[in-house]
């Protein structure tokens, strides 16, 4: 018992009474490493988490030309007199589609506009989209393809002539 409470006093380590602990050159090592471990892991999550960003705003214009697509091939019309089809129109921070009847293209349906998010922009699009009736195609006015850009990296989706939507 005395020697246990000797051990515990002794201030002066030795190779009889060792000291008990960390040193801070250890301690200083260990929360280095943590750090550089956590720095790494919030920069690949944010990298991660711009990925995703762009991706959503992807797949949510591809889901709306699609939805404009089924609504030309099911003549779902929200205007007076003939459907030609559905008219997607861009602009750098947003889109929107809406049915469009009598072949002058003179009545059109309530618009339905996207904004993307603050970090996305449209960089590259066609000038607009029409999804005609009953399958009877598209007409693309401009380049037929559309590239989302933000945080340094691109999305395209490709609207091919035959409605094939990539």
């Amino acid at each position: 018992m005395k020697k246990a409470c000797s051990r515990l006093l002794n201030p002066k380590p030795s190779p009889l009474f060792p000291r008990f602990g960390f040193t801070l050159i250890e301690l200083l090592i260990v929360v280095s490493i943590t750090t550089i471990l956590f720095t790494i892991g919030t920069v690949q999550y944010m990298k991660f988490n711009r990925q995703q960003i762009v991706n959503r705003a992807a797949e949510e214009l591809r889901d709306k030309l699609r939805l404009a697509q089924n609504k030309a091939l099911v003549g779902e019309k929200d205007c007076t007199g003939t459907l030609d089809g559905y008219k997607m129109t861009f602009s750098s921070n947003s889109y929107g589609f809406q049915s469009e009847c009598n072949t002058s293209g003179t009545d059109y349906g309530p618009l339905t506009t996207v904004s993307l998010p603050d970090s996305i922009s449209i960089d590259s699009h066609p000038d607009f989209l029409l999804f005609r009736v009953l399958g009877l195609g598209i007409i693309i006015e401009g380049p037929p393809t559309i590239i989302l850009k933000g945080y340094d990296l691109e999305e395209t989706i490709t609207v091919t002539e035959t409605g094939e939507i990539r």
